[in-house]
């Protein structure tokens, strides 16, 4: 090394969000980042699971479950076309016939 110059310490690095309720009742999305290890002693796939191990403790585990009772269907007519309101008539049209 030359004149004090020193080496970076390369390390893994997880992002995720983590929903919590303010004062005044609302959900306020908070930005964490989390150092789950050196690169030089975990493998990528270790540093994920570890990163998932750290989620689903913070967040009380895997929260979204699917519904038997949404089809395609009631998705698309309640759900995704009211979202679409940008869209042209001549769009609209052709895509919902």
């Amino acid at each position: 090394m030359r004149g004090g110059e020193r080496k970076k310490v390369k390390k893994w690095r997880g992002h995720y969000f983590v929903y919590v309720r303010s004062a005044n009742d609302r959900e306020v999305r908070k930005y964490r980042i989390i150092t789950p290890g050196l690169k030089s002693e975990l493998r990528k796939w270790e540093a994920q699971n570890k990163l998932k191990q750290i989620i689903d403790r913070e967040t009380g585990g895997p929260v979204a479950t699917p519904d038997s009772e949404v089809t395609l269907r009631w998705f698309w007519e309640n759900r995704f076309l009211p979202l679409q309101a940008h869209w042209r008539e001549s769009t609209r049209e052709g895509l919902c016939s």
